[in-house]
C-alpha cells in the first residue's frame, strides 16, 4: 500500500506530433534493464542463492515442460531458445519470431554481436568475431530509366557517366563499395544522391532522376516491363551471408539455423553453402 506523493510528466513523446509527456505514458525500455537483472542474477550466485547451472523449473516449478532444459547460464547469455515474451503472451507454442530489416550491413553485424539479434542475413562480409555461411552471390547490376540519356547509349566509358546523378544508398552501405569497384576512380567525382534504403533507389531510378545500381532480382521486374534499362557496365557481384554468434544457442535457435543455412556450421570461419571452408 501507500499514497502516491507526486504524479506528473515532463516534455513530449516526440517531436513532430509534441505529445506531452503524462504520468500514464508508455515508454518502452527495451533491454536497457537486462544488464541490472544479470547483475542482481550474479550477487545472487555470489550469496550461494543459486547456481548458473540451475534450472528454469527448479525456479518456476509451474513452467512448462521445457524449462527442465534451460539453465539460469543459457538466459544471461541468450542462448535458452525461448522466444520473445510477448510472443510467448500471444501464442500458445513457442516458435520463430522474425524481423525483416533493411539496414547496413555493418548495423546487423553489430547487432548480432551485441546480441539483440540472434542472426542476420546480410549483403558482403561479415564481422570476424561471427560465424558466417554463404548462402548465394547477389549480382548487382547499373540500371536507369527507359528514357535517360545513359539509356540511349550501347556502348559506354566512366566518363559517359560525368554529369549525370548517381542514385546511391550511402557510404554506410556495403552495396556501395561494390558499386565503387564496379565503376573505379569516377565514382569519387559524380554527383550522388543517397537515399539510404534500396527501395528508395529503386524508385528514384524508376522515376527517371539518375542511375542506380541494385540487386539484378530487385529490378528483374522493371527490366522486363521496360521501365528501366541495364547500362553497358560489367555487373558487380557480393556474397549474401547469414551470421550468428560464435558457440551453440538454444535448440530452437540451432534448428533455425540449420534449417537457413542446410545444415550445421563449424564454431568458427566461413563456409559456403557448398561446403567448402573460408577460413
Amino acid at each position: 500500500g501507500g499514497n502516491v506523493v507526486f504524479r506528473k510528466g515532463y516534455g513530449v513523446t516526440d517531436l513532430r506530433s509534441l505529445r506531452a509527456i503524462g504520468p500514464d505514458t508508455n515508454f518502452r525500455l527495451a533491454s536497457l534493464t537486462k544488464q541490472f537483472t544479470a547483475m542482481a542474477i550474479m550477487l545472487l550466485v555470489h550469496d550461494g542463492k543459486l547456481t548458473y547451472e540451475d534450472r528454469l523449473s527448479d525456479i518456476f516449478p509451474d513452467f512448462p515442460a521445457y524449462g527442465k532444459a534451460i539453465t539460469i547460464r543459457q538466459l544471461l547469455h541468450h542462448t535458452s531458445g525461448i522466444i520473445d515474451y510477448e510472443d510467448i503472451m500471444e501464442k500458445q507454442y513457442p516458435g520463430i519470431k522474425l524481423n525483416v530489416l533493411v539496414e547496413p550491413s555493418a548495423e546487423l553485424n553489430r547487432r548480432v554481436v551485441a546480441g539483440t539479434l540472434d542472426c542476420a542475413i546480410i549483403e558482403g562480409a561479415s564481422f570476424p568475431e561471427l560465424t558466417a555461411v554463404e548462402l548465394t552471390q547477389d549480382e548487382l547490376v547499373v540500371v536507369a530509366h527507359r528514357k535517360h540519356p545513359l539509356s540511349q547509349l550501347r556502348r559506354m566509358t566512366p566518363a559517359d557517366l560525368v554529369g549525370h546523378l548517381y542514385l546511391g544508398r550511402g557510404s554506410e552501405w556495403s552495396a556501395e563499395r561494390t558499386v565503387r569497384d564496379m565503376l573505379g576512380e569516377v565514382y569519387d567525382t559524380i554527383d550522388a544522391l543517397n537515399l539510404g534504403h534500396p527501395e528508395y533507389v529503386r524508385a528514384a531510378a524508376i522515376a527517371g532522376l539518375g542511375f542506380a545500381a541494385l540487386p539484378k532480382r530487385a529490378v528483374a521486374a522493371d527490366l522486363q516491363s521496360g521501365q528501366l534499362r541495364r547500362l553497358p557496365i560489367p555487373p558487380g557481384v557480393r556474397p549474401i551471408i547469414a551470421v550468428r554468434r560464435k558457440g551453440h544457442g538454444g535448440p530452437v535457435q540451432e534448428a533455425f539455423w540449420a534449417q537457413l543455412t542446410g545444415g550445421e556450421t563449424p564454431a568458427s570461419g566461413t563456409i559456403s553453402t557448398d561446403g567448402r571452408d573460408k577460413s
